[in-house]
């Protein structure tokens, strides 16, 4: 396998329900489903092609008793995060990567990361009013976003009715170009949250259209297009920046802290002086 996906040993899904070993020689990668006593092994046979960010192999796929081939492709998108597609199983070698067989258009891709993420800036900045095209209600509609404002990686989306604060913790940033003639720039970050029982990931994806000066946010449960598990999805709207409100907290308190220092030192005065 690439040097640039061997550094790190052990990637996992967004949802944690795949996780994959990569063993100490670099040339077999072990795909285990959570809940499951289920193990595929699969030892790299052919490199079909390699770039600085993109791969494209053969593998031979050992599962219990039944041998098989399969094609894989890796994109890395950050240190950390990657795209993974492994094609259908082909009873040989050569046709692993027919584009119109075992590896075609169908296939779905997966997000996986380490297990260990950095924070990092998110993807905007500011106070944004979302709302969602498909609830008509005013008081569904109710929905902020304030992106990097108290802390750089930081999210904060607020729901009014019902009320509810989720906290989102941004990890790697990249952008791809966007097959979608409507949205010009699209730009990702894997995000993580907090549920009523433990952590969860997901895929934070912006959409800009200059030409319609529209901004679009969703949460999905992988960034790949393939994906169609969308956790909510807005349109967008700037309404402040976050730099005059820090500016302003800042400023009044050195404005206060400035006070208290001259009536402490004309006190003083006012104490050697008598």
């Amino acid at each position: 396998f690439p040097a640039w996906f061997t550094a790190h040993r052990r990637y996992h899904s967004l949802s944690y329900s795949n996780a994959y070993q990569i063993n100490q020689a670099g040339n077999a990668l072990t795909l285990e489903t959570t809940g499951t006593h289920e193990t595929t092994k699969l030892e790299c046979l052919n490199m079909k092609s390699e770039t600085n960010t993109t791969a494209l192999f053969t593998v031979q796929s050992v599962q219990s008793c039944s041998v098989g081939f399969h094609c894989i492709q890796v994109v890395k998108k950050t240190e950390n995060i990657f795209y993974i597609k492994i094609g259908r199983l082909s009873p040989n070698n050569e046709d692993a990567c027919h584009t119109q067989l075992f590896f075609d258009n169908t296939i779905p891709t997966t997000t996986i990361t380490t297990a260990h993420l950095h924070a990092s800036i998110c993807p905007l900045t500011g106070n944004y009013a979302l709302r969602n095209k498909n609830i008509s209600s005013n008081c569904s509609n109710q929905v902020t976003l304030s992106s990097g404002c108290h802390n750089s990686h930081k999210m904060k989306l607020t729901t009014i009715c019902p009320k509810e604060i989720k906290d989102y913790s941004c990890h790697g940033n990249w952008e791809e170009e966007n097959e979608d003639v409507l949205f010009s720039k699209k730009s990702f970050s894997i995000v993580s949250y907090k549920t009523e029982s433990t952590s969860a990931k997901g895929c934070f994806i912006k959409h800009f259209n200059e030409k319609l000066d529209e901004l679009s946010l969703s949460l999905k449960a992988d960034c790949s297009d393939s994906s169609s598990d969308i956790m909510w999805s807005y349109t967008a709207l700037n309404y402040g920046d976050c730099a005059p409100t820090a500016l302003a907290t800042s400023n009044s308190a050195l404005q206060k802290s400035s006070t208290i220092t001259v009536i402490l030192l004309t006190k003083l005065i006012h104490m050697l002086a008598s």
